[in-house]
């Protein structure tokens, strides 16, 4: 093909090559030294290659805009996730009289209401004043909280729990209502607002809900009463699975549409992750993976998944695209039809109580949490035997990050990580797991990289990472996948850029960041337009 295409106009090598995706054109620099020249001095060329070097792809839903005006938006974008800095004009601070409202998507929510009412407000775009909603909660039985706000973000969908009727000894059949958060009415997307509980799953005591998973087309509900779960495809109201969950894993998360996993507790006290892919009706186990054991004496109090909350969403299915740029590791366009799914960061927190010498009882106990970062393709790799637990030494050292700490938020492959979070000595950090990225930071000096990646800032972590004090693993626990951490270049702050303090709680929105901070008395939210 080179051969072919050195004859050509570079005008017309740089139009052929627009058409392949950001891998390809960097693949095809290394063919000849004429397609190197027109790749390293085409301006589009590098953009696109610089696209998929920083896992993203452009949102087809956002306004397109011309090259030079894509080329800023991507550096603002990097400049926010790669190096944690913000430009000060765009920072806005509501405050509180009380400190029981957080960011969900394009809302504020208030929950010192939450008993009673979901109260929301849109975040303006202007300085105007914030306009807040009421949708009153009927009170049923000791339901402290009867909605939840995880179809907020991308879908603007708030998902409401309730009664559909009782039955004569007094059992109530729950119903769940898809809600525009804008007008509080049937959502625009969903063919029925109600879905219904299935018959299988059967009447229950209480409808207080224990957890709520969006992926995809896929809802996901577990009760507390019962711990049965349900999943919907809440586009179409049809009921795709019914499953008792087992007390000890009750703790899951939809890693992806068709992909359920939870962790155990084995009666020896190993924890143990299971993953199933959705099919049929059904689940079909597709593997075990087994986490570093815990000394003698140290308690497992937590176990937490989080990932990315809307990567599967695709454009027909977004109500709010707030950013033009979402996580595409795969190097084709976003929503492609022949685009495996992108790859995604996933972090499993550990809150371990550990007890001090010389202690005995609560009050000697120490509370530390520990977050094992990992791909999401790497759990959804159906292994050879489904039914044997994978040791930790066979999948864990290569396949994961350990750190201490827990994740704030999670963005395709990028982490908002938090080293104490709910303490003043909090420190936010960005860690980008994408491959690519990773790869680039890696080889800055291999000649098919673009220039942009060849200047990247933030430091690539290559070398593994040893847990070995505080004594809560019975090995020392070396973990190595590849990340790079923003840089803490506080010389770059000034009056045009600010940065997240240390001591905040940190929430990244689609298309906003958000923190409060913990190391003043202000009940405050400050937020800035990325």
């Amino acid at each position: 093909m080179a051969s072919a295409l050195e004859s050509l106009a570079t005008e017309l090598i740089e139009h052929i090559l627009s058409h392949l995706d950001g891998r390809m054109i960097a693949l095809s620099s290394t063919s000849c030294a004429r397609l190197a020249k027109v790749v390293s001095t085409s301006r589009k060329l590098q953009y696109k290659i610089e696209l998929y070097i920083q896992g993203l792809s452009e949102d087809p839903q956002t306004e397109q805009t011309d090259l030079p005006a894509a080329v800023d938006a991507l550096e603002r974008y990097k400049r926010c996730w790669n190096e944690l800095l913000f430009a000060r004009a765009a920072l806005r601070t509501f405050r509180f009289d009380e400190h029981h409202v957080y960011p969900a998507g394009r809302y504020l929510v208030d929950l010192s209401v939450e008993a009673s009412m979901a109260r929301l407000a849109t975040i303006p775009d202007d300085g105007t004043e914030l306009a807040w909603r009421e949708l009153p909660m009927s009170a049923i039985g000791n339901n402290d909280r009867q909605y939840s706000t995880v179809g907020l973000q991308g879908l603007d969908m708030l998902i409401v729990l309730g009664v559909d009727s009782v039955t004569p000894d007094g059992l109530l059949w729950p119903k769940v209502s898809l809600l525009s958060a804008e007008t509080f009415k049937p959502h625009p997307l969903v063919q029925q607002t109600v879905l219904k509980w299935p018959e299988a799953a059967g009447p229950v005591e209480d409808v207080q809900w224990e957890q709520m998973g969006l992926s995809g087309r896929s809802l996901a509900v577990t009760l507390q009463q019962c711990g049965t779960c349900v999943i919907w495809d809440y586009v179409s109201g049809e009921p795709l699975l019914v499953h008792r969950m087992e007390q000890k894993s009750r703790n899951w998360t939809l890693l992806s549409e068709n992909t359920f996993c939870w962790t155990e507790l084995t009666p020896e006290g190993d924890l143990v992750l299971f993953a199933h892919h959705l099919s049929d009706g059904s689940f079909h186990l597709t593997g075990k993976f087994a986490f570093p054991k815990v000394q003698h004496g140290v308690f497992i109090a937590d176990v937490f998944m989080s990932t990315d909350d809307v990567d599967e969403l695709l454009p027909a299915h977004k109500l709010d695209s707030r950013y033009r740029f979402v996580p595409s590791t795969t190097g084709l366009p976003y929503g492609h039809d022949e685009a495996p799914m992108s790859d995604t960061a996933v972090g499993i927190t550990l809150t371990v109580m550990l007890h001090e010498h010389g202690n005995i009882g609560a009050l000697g106990a120490r509370e530390i949490t520990y977050t094992f970062y990992t791909l999401r393709s790497t759990l959804l790799a159906k292994q050879a035997d489904p039914e044997r637990v994978t040791p930790w030494e066979e999948w864990g050292p290569k396949n994961t990050r350990c750190l201490r700490g827990e994740t704030m938020c999670i963005r395709g492959c990028r982490v908002v990580h938090g080293s104490n979070i709910n303490d003043e000595d909090n420190v936010t950090s960005v860690l980008s797991f994408t491959p690519a990225l990773c790869r680039a930071a890696a080889q800055t000096k291999a000649p098919s990289l673009p220039r942009l990646a060849r200047d990247l800032r933030g430091t690539p972590v290559l070398s593994p990472s040893v847990i070995t004090k505080p004594a809560v693993f019975e090995t020392p626990v070396h973990t190595s996948l590849p990340y790079l951490i923003a840089p803490k270049d506080d010389q770059t702050l000034n009056d045009e850029y600010v940065t997240i303090p240390r001591g905040s709680i940190t929430w990244w929105e689609d298309g906003r960041a958000c923190w409060t901070d913990l190391t003043t008395k202000e009940n405050a939210i400050h937020l800035v337009q990325l």
